[in-house]
């Protein structure tokens, strides 16, 4: 035991004889805040065999402001010979002991570390002080008139006598100190408590102390401390003893006072919500995470595409967001400013005041806060900036209000939120875009075709399901995994050194927050602030290192490719489903659970019960996002279903927002109940609505009806309403979609249409070169290929996806041709081990093999989808549904690695999966096409451009 300055940073000044004998791995605590760290030799910086050292404890040790100005300088060794000095003591019970003595400097002094035996010999200053063990560290300070302020730390206590008075304290000069210092990374200074902080008052004046790793500094005065919400906005809807007579409300309000529980204890729901930020965690290996680090930087630049060029946006983009971006929406400007905003000025709700018409800052005080904020940020200064906790008024389980279980938000200052978009907003936006595409549902719409894409993303691995929640995520987000993100963000960008530093001090002070509960103000040490904006990307971003870290900790012997070829993960938040490949068992449930928990992160089932369950369970019992895996044949068998609780649907009829038109808000409520409803079913959904009239009309209020029939109606325009890769071209489909563009080209193109048709005057012979040994398929536009391959992004890949961005998109929507010609459309394809099918407007556009042309049975007069069918030579013509069950069936037969145990297989080899009845046409078409495809595999094979073993495997039947 010893002491140590905390001398700025994450940095410790202490004796180096401390490290003597230990290894990497081996772990030492910082008592004042109890945690514990894993030793590294390559923290360590040490000049020369001086018996002193710098060590970084990394992230998880709050940031102090650097105290080297406060060391002697060498040009002033000269006039302190021997001087008054003091010597900082701690007594036993840790109190500070200010020891008066005289310091002599003495030019070498030699002791030994009687431990290991190790002789150093020290330049020092010899002190007439009684020391013991554990006082090696104490700073000296000279008290020296002639020594100019602020260097007076002369340097640190090493050794002493036992029987005497006499103690030697080593030499320490600011241009030693910044030498070293300048070997470390870069490091985030300071902590600033702010100026209008009472800290004369003593801490019993505190309404509350947060109990764990908490750092509590004072009151704040009644004037700047907000008072918690003391009544709810929620209130029984006119209806309810009516509802209630079908069984008590699932949700009731969230408790925000104080109040008695059944079993006559005081709970406040405000002490047991802040506890979950003082649970301390232990950390992962720290070579671990370098490992997973340095896959994920590649992975992130490879998998994450920028909207905007990897660039800083303008504040005014930070503040109204960008339009025509989806996720780069404005400031939200009715909720809070935070602190000290609201308290500065609470005649006005919101930020509303602080902008003027155009959103520019016309509030002095943001303007300087957040040009201050800036600026120190760039030199990786922290500034004064304080956080309000707020109890969530909300709907909860009634287990949940009864245990006094009120979930804590936090309001982060405006000039933080504004800062914080404007170097990362569009990192976060490209993050958004890339759901369900990679590891991330962040950007996820659950009500649309996104569910199917999610659940057929997640099958592809197989069956053996992993689903999971976290207790409180956010208050136990690892520091060190916090750390790797803003990494992974900061390479992403790979601009200046400026912008680098201030993504690092915005993200240290999400990891370190000083926050206002009541009048205290505490700061906490890990975690992710619930107003933080960035809160979502980072619990997903954490999420995925947990999930990682845990598969290398099981499978010692495995890569991180390893796991993102074996395991197929999606996390959104504190939420994860992972799909584990047969052969890697050992990844499961419990295991997760279990090693989990060895670093004091609690995981459970995504249900957050703590009930046994087996290893794995099927992706179709599981829930995400509170929401499980539906099919029903009235959709469509090609669809799955988003279905959400009907316990919280149901919730709609006993609770509502307190406003004065009741009745629009319960038209609102009863609008969003039966969209979630639809979900379920005709039957429940007739129920429910049925259930909403009756209620309705028992107090006079009107209702609205929308049939089940139409909610199917309405599901299948919205899946097949899907956009593409550029903003000009989802315009461009938006409107050569809209109804009056079709009513128009349906007048000007239908009788020339069908004369064409009628004599084939467009269609030719395709004589083409297959070189390419992987297989097409030719649909024309606007008959549903985008779909296809948004519904299956496993098995169909579109074409579309590399020309756009290719080609100059304007003569597509300006002169209606496509802006390639079929020569160099057959220059762009994926790389040839991606075998997914590739889906092509016309069959010169590829050297693959064709699989063959679909049309459904009438055009559909959009863009130029009647050129295009005009132009294919005997297509099939069938309808989309059977078509998309051949696709798939001939898929599972032409490339079976993609289904290797995928849950794709839940379509049936046969037709019987289709909504209608098949016609005799379309099984002679269906039968002709397996024969002509099988017939063209055959020759491949014979000709040697395809492995005759793959062949094999396409033994298996498909519908006979």
């Amino acid at each position: 035991t010893l002491r140590a300055l905390h001398i700025g940073g994450s940095v410790l000044l202490l004796p180096f004889h401390f490290f003597n004998g230990i290894e990497n791995g081996d772990k030492f605590t910082v008592t004042n805040r109890q945690i514990e760290f894993d030793f590294h030799h390559d923290n360590i910086y040490r000049l020369k065999d001086y018996d002193w050292c710098l060590y970084d404890c990394g992230v998880r040790l709050q940031p102090r402001k650097n105290l080297i100005k406060y060391f002697i300088k060498e040009c002033n060794l000269g006039l302190v010979k021997t001087t008054s000095a003091l010597q900082l003591l701690l007594d036993k019970d840790g109190e500070r002991v200010y020891s008066n003595c005289t310091a002599k400097g003495v030019r070498t002094f030699e002791y030994e570390d009687a431990k290991l035996g190790r002789v150093y010999r020290q330049q020092c200053w010899e002190t007439n002080v009684s020391t013991r063990d554990g006082d090696c560290g104490s700073p000296l300070l000279a008290l020296h008139p002639q020594l100019p302020p602020p260097g007076k730390i002369l340097g640190i206590h090493v050794a002493g006598f036992y029987t005497k008075s006499q103690g030697y304290s080593v030499l320490i000069t600011q241009e030693q100190l910044q030498e070293a210092w300048d070997l470390m990374r870069p490091q985030v200074q300071g902590m600033l408590i702010p100026p209008e902080l009472s800290i004369d008052e003593p801490l019993s004046k505190c309404k509350i102390l947060p109990e764990g790793d908490y750092s509590i500094y004072g009151v704040m005065p009644a004037k700047l401390s907000p008072a918690q919400p003391q009544k709810t906005t929620l209130v029984e809807t006119p209806f309810y003893p009516l509802a209630a007579v079908k069984g008590p409300a699932p949700k009731i309000p969230a408790r925000l006072t104080p109040f008695v529980n059944e079993e006559g204890e005081r709970v406040s729901p405000l002490r047991k919500a802040l506890t979950k930020y003082g649970k301390v965690t232990k950390s992962f290996p720290r070579k671990q995470i370098q490992k997973v680090k340095e896959y994920l930087k590649h992975y992130f630049k490879e998998q994450i595409q920028p909207v905007m060029g990897r660039k800083v946006v303008t504040e005014q983009e930070a503040i109204m967001g960008v339009p025509g971006i989806k996720s780069m929406e404005r400031i939200n400007m009715n909720s809070s400013p935070g602190w000290p905003y609201q308290v500065l000025n609470k005649s006005q709700p919101g930020k509303h005041y602080l902008f003027g018409d155009d959103c520019g800052i016309v509030s002095p005080e943001l303007r300087q806060r957040l040009d201050h904020r800036e600026t120190e940020a760039m030199n990786l200064r922290r500034v004064a900036s304080v956080w309000r906790d707020c109890l969530k008024d909300e709907l909860r389980p009634v287990e949940k209000v009864k245990a006094g279980k009120t979930r804590l938000f936090t309001i982060a200052p405006v000039d933080f939120t504004i800062l914080v978009r404007k170097y990362f907003l569009d990192f976060t936006a490209s993050f958004y875009e890339r759901h369900n595409k990679f590891f991330s549902a962040v950007g996820i719409n659950p009500e649309s075709l996104d569910w199917t894409v999610l659940y057929n993303y997640l099958a592809e691995y197989g069956k053996n399901c992993v689903a999971g929640d976290f207790g409180t995520f956010d208050g136990t987000l690892m520091a060190e995994l916090m750390e790797v993100a803003v990494d992974l963000i900061n390479d992403w960008y790979d601009d200046t050194p400026e912008n680098r530093n201030v993504r690092m001090t915005l993200f240290n002070e999400m990891i370190h927050t000083m926050q206002l509960v009541e009048n205290t103000l505490y700061a906490t040490h890990q975690g992710n602030p619930s107003g933080n904006p960035l809160t979502v990307v980072i619990n997903t971003i954490v999420n995925l290192l947990y999930m990682i870290l845990t598969f290398l900790e099981i499978y010692p012997g495995a890569t991180v490719q390893d796991f993102f070829d074996n395991v197929r993960t999606v996390c959104y938040g504190d939420d994860n489903i992972l799909v584990v490949k047969p052969g890697w068992e050992l990844f499961n449930q419990n295991s997760i659970t279990e090693h989990l928990a060895a670093y004091n992160i609690e995981y459970t089932t995504e249900l957050k019960d703590h009930k046994e369950v087996s290893d794995y369970r099927n992706l179709d019992t599981i829930t995400f996002l509170k929401r499980g895996f539906r099919r029903d044949p009235e959709f469509g068998r090609l669809f799955v279903l988003p279905t959400m609780a009907k316990d919280t649907i149901e919730s709609f009829f006993y609770y509502m927002h307190s406003t004065e038109d009741k009745e629009e808000q319960l038209l609102q409520n009863m609008r969003a109940g039966l969209n979630f409803a639809a979900f379920h079913g005709r039957e429940y959904y007739n129920s429910y609505l049925n259930r909403w009239k009756f209620l309705m009309h028992s107090v006079n209020f009107s209702t609205i009806h929308i049939s089940f029939n139409e909610q199917i109606d309405i599901f299948r325009f919205n899946c097949s309403a899907g956009s593409t890769t550029e903003a000009s071209m989802d315009s461009f489909m938006k409107i050569s979609n809209s109804k009056a563009c079709k009513t128009v080209l349906g007048m000007t193109q239908a009788i020339p249409y069908y004369l064409c048709a009628a004599i084939g005057i467009m269609s030719s012979d395709v004589n083409i070169d297959r070189s390419d040994d992987r297989w097409a398929v030719a649909i024309p536009s606007g008959e549903g290929k985008s779909t296809l391959c948004r519904m299956f992004p496993g098995v169909f890949v579109d074409h579309d996806d590399l020309l756009l961005p290719t080609f100059n998109i304007k003569e597509l929507v300006l002169k209606g041709k496509y802006p390639w010609s079929h020569d160099q459309a057959r220059k762009y394809d994926y790389p040839p081990n991606d075998r997914r099918i590739l889906l092509v407007h016309h069959p010169e556009n590829t050297k693959r093999q064709m699989i063959g042309s679909f049309v459904t049975h009438f055009p559909k007069f959009v863009r130029i989808n009647t050129i295009q069918r005009l132009k294919l030579k005997n297509p099939y013509k069938i309808d989309r549904d059977t078509r998309n069950s051949i696709l798939i069936n001939l898929a599972r037969t032409l490339e079976p690695q993609l289904f290797t145990g995928s849950e794709l297989n839940h379509l049936e080899p046969s037709l019987s999966c289709l909504n209608q009845p098949v016609s005799e046409s379309d099984r002679a078409i269906f039968s002709e096409l397996v024969q002509d495809v099988l017939n063209k595999r055959l020759e491949l094979v014979e000709n040697g451009q395809l492995l005759a073993d793959s062949s094999a495997r396409d033994s298996q039947p498909l519908d006979q």
